[in-house]
């Protein structure tokens, strides 16, 4: 959780996300990602197979930032 309020998880279905401490949570994405980290409010990575995401609205939009050949299971940002 980025705040007591604010937070994401990933699932089989993508990426939801709670503005409310997790009383609710709202599907923002239907990627698979295997690992996810924010770094801000809007400023988020993501790892999925063999691809790096990024995202600058909260995690509405992803876009691929990076695509190896080998599997990336997890990611961490600072």
């Amino acid at each position: 959780m980025r705040s007591v309020t604010l937070g994401w998880i990933i699932g089989n279905d993508g990426v939801r996300k709670t503005t409310d401490g997790g009383l609710t949570w709202q599907k923002q994405s239907s990627l698979f990602l295997s690992d996810l980290m924010f770094i801000s409010d809007t400023e988020g990575w993501a790892s999925s197979n063999n691809s790096i995401y990024h995202t600058t609205d909260g995690g509405t939009t992803w876009v691929v930032r990076h695509s190896a050949s080998n599997q990336l299971n997890s990611i961490y940002a600072t």
